[in-house]
């Protein structure tokens, strides 16, 4: 009686495995390219009846991730379920090539993930950047200048590497085709605007716009001042000694009257 109630025991143990096993499996295809959507197939396989909860989503480095949400089906048994799975759309000046996986997560009545690569074959974006500067070393940008000087004009890049061409728009609305890098002189006061395209084969175009301003008077830089050499002229010298004396002997009259009135009023006291 007791091996026959072990065998049931053991029985029972295994029956729970037997009917929660699920065939999961994901066909995605190897690579995407601009314009297509993210999508993949995917089947669901039980053994017996059951009821089924699993998520499918995508994962990429450098991509949007959409939310999780879990899916509920019931399989029937040995009968293949194929369902479809969209994810986001891919906009090739926006999203960089990459590897992703695609999931499949089941989450009862048994936990297992399957997964699969593919690629999104984007053209990749470079670094580029205007430079405007009051020097061709290029030091430190500046976006003010007084009317009149030298303004250096540049570009940063780590794939362009020849003279580029600019439009610049002038305060007055005037626009002219400029190839960097170049210095021109500032003639008139008001904002100059840099419009630029730069594309390489291979790469994502790249389009920036900077501006910067022009003012008449002469620019101030406070923090460039070295107060330690700055000195006094004559007449600032001696109207700083007369304010000084001044408080010298009005401090002086405040305290002599201070001690005349206690002595008087020690005095007064006494008399008492």
């Amino acid at each position: 009686m007791k091996k026959l109630f072990f065998m049931f025991f053991v029985i029972g143990l295994f029956l729970p495995i037997v009917h929660a096993s699920i065939d999961a499996e994901i066909n995605v295809q190897k690579s995407f390219v601009e314009g297509d959507v993210i999508r993949f197939d995917y089947s669901l396989t039980s053994q017996e009846n059951v009821f089924a909860e699993y998520m499918t989503y995508v994962e990429c480095p450098h991509a949007p991730v959409g939310p999780f949400q879990t899916k509920n089906i019931n399989l029937l048994k040995n009968q293949p379920q194929t369902f479809k799975h969209s994810d986001f759309f891919i906009d090739g000046m926006m999203i960089e090539p990459q590897t992703c996986t695609a999931y499949l997560e089941l989450l009862s009545p048994e936990k297992k993930t399957i997964s699969k690569e593919f690629t999104i074959d984007t053209l990749p974006s470079f670094k580029f950047s205007l430079d405007i500067c009051k020097e061709e070393a290029c030091l430190k940008q500046l976006r003010v200048y007084p009317l009149g000087s030298e303004v250096f004009i540049g570009y940063s890049s780590d794939v362009i590497t020849t003279p580029l061409s600019v439009m610049i728009t002038y305060p007055d609305k005037t626009k002219q085709q400029l190839t960097l890098p170049t210095t021109i002189k500032v003639s008139q006061a008001g904002t100059y605007s840099i419009a630029v395209t730069a594309s390489e084969k291979g790469y994502k175009t790249a389009s920036r716009q900077e501006d910067f301003e022009v003012i008449e008077q002469e620019l101030t830089r406070i923090n460039e001042v070295d107060f330690s050499r700055v000195r006094l002229s004559p007449q600032t010298m001696t109207e700083r000694s007369l304010f000084e004396k001044g408080l010298l002997i009005a401090a002086s009259i405040v305290l002599l009257t201070a001690i005349i009135l206690f002595f008087r009023k020690k005095k007064v006291l006494s008399c008492f």
